[in-house]
């Protein structure tokens, strides 16, 4: 059972990763890419199983995205685990009778993980402003719960790699990644400087949530990011983290209150101070707790125990999936796709043409 879920949890991070890299307009806007191994998997494992599944799959993404201790990762939490329970009751109830589909099931899953994501950000991020977000979350969903149901449905068909992992044939080939075991071999001269950021990191979070004081918040940002730079050696990527605060400050500013600023005939909009320094504190707060994350935890640290080589194990799945790319050409077919695919999950799996009578 873990190298089954090893593999998925490598699948699943390496989605993660390509979801990361596409621009989104939200902070917390999800494509739900991460799923397709959630909804591959229905019917070749048992519902604890599938669970836990959801579980490695949001740990890891936090661990590795830097988001574990934000906001973000309750969105992902109670997004996945809406979706997830919605996808395995369907499959359960609906799919094995064939009343069905996984685009059906895929888009159950995409509303459930929209809807509790909307929640989330009406108690964190947005408050009443939230409704002004929730058509553009729900309408993204709806479409690319649409496409990945589809392509489930096609990928299912022609997949040779699925057609062994239902019948259990054959073993994923998992080694620890190199730069992984690079890294453990250096962690010891590393301790004094994790215990300094970690509790330097826990005295400015402290004052990033000192209530109604907008300068000691960002004051406490500014050194949290400054610790990151210094850890990082300069390579923090700022611009996302900008766009999360831009994103939330304008979320903030459709509801007005306080004293007027400016105004926008052209849209009848008006900007407000109590609503700008409202989005502004949210967005400071989100930034400083995505900062603090990223600053007291990596892919380099070490869990206690069996923990820790399943954690390696899956890192050695995403390492081999990302290190060689998979092209799509303009001319090609969506079967021209599955088949490479197919080819790379194949030979990661350990499962020979000779299983499918391709041998010459």
């Amino acid at each position: 059972m873990m190298d089954k879920l090893a593999f998925f949890g490598g699948l699943c991070l390496f989605l993660s990763a390509v979801e990361y890299a596409i621009p989104k307009p939200l902070p917390f806007l999800r494509l739900g890419l991460a799923n397709l191994p959630v909804l591959i998997a229905l019917g070749g494992f048992s519902s604890g199983e599938i669970f836990l599944l959801i579980l490695v799959k949001i740990l890891v993404q936090g661990i590795m995205g830097g988001t574990i201790f934000s906001y973000i990762f309750i969105f992902s939490l109670c997004g996945s685990l809406a979706s997830g329970l919605l996808m395995l009751t369907a499959h359960r109830l609906l799919f094995r009778h064939k009343l069905i589909s996984n685009i059906g099931i895929s888009l159950l899953g995409a509303m459930g993980n929209a809807f509790a994501q909307l929640i989330c950000a009406r108690f964190f991020l947005f408050g009443e402003n939230s409704r002004y977000v929730a058509p553009l979350l729900f309408v993204s969903s709806t479409l690319t719960g649409f496409l990945l149901g589809l392509f489930a449905n096609h990928f299912e068909k022609k997949s040779r790699w699925f057609l062994a992992f239902m019948k259990n044939d054959g073993k994923a080939k998992i080694e620890h990644p190199k730069q992984i075991q690079d890294d453990e071999k250096n962690q010891g001269g590393n301790k004094v400087q994790k215990i300094f950021f970690l509790i330097s990191a826990l005295i400015l979070i402290l004052f990033l949530l000192i209530p109604k004081n907008l300068f000691v918040k960002t004051l406490s940002l500014a050194v949290i990011f400054v610790l990151l730079e210094i850890k990082k050696r300069g390579k923090v990527r700022i611009l996302p983290s900008l766009f999360i605060l831009l994103s939330v400050v304008i979320s903030n500013l459709f509801v007005p209150f306080g004293k007027i600023l400016f105004t926008v005939e052209k849209w009848h909009v008006l900007i407000t101070q109590g609503a700008l320094f409202a989005g502004l504190e949210r967005g400071v707060v989100l930034m400083g707790f995505l900062f603090f994350s990223q600053l007291i935890i990596d892919k380099n640290i070490i869990l206690p125990g069996a923990l820790d080589a399943f954690f390696k194990r899956v890192l050695g799945v995403f390492d081999i999936l990302s290190g060689e790319k998979i092209s799509f050409e303009k001319s090609e077919k969506i079967s021209g796709l599955t088949a490479r695919i197919d080819e790379k999950l194949l030979s990661l799996y350990g499962i020979g043409r000779e299983k499918f009578g391709e041998e010459k």
